[in-house]
């Protein structure tokens, strides 16, 4: 379901995904009920190589 009252994500919000991406930052853009046990691993896994602290 999109955010932002129906709309969708805002331009600026978009924008501001993309230069994010960009500059090589990994981005989710999920709301709460798109979380699942695959984003939790995809997490653990980024973490173990030490790409977030």
């Amino acid at each position: 379901m999109p955010r932002g009252g129906g709309r969708g994500p805002g331009a600026g919000a978009e924008q501001v995904l993309s230069r994010l991406r960009q500059r090589g930052v990994q981005v989710l853009d999920a709301s709460p009920d798109e979380v699942d046990a695959r984003l939790i691993d995809r997490y653990l896994e980024v973490k173990r190589r030490e790409l977030v602290a």
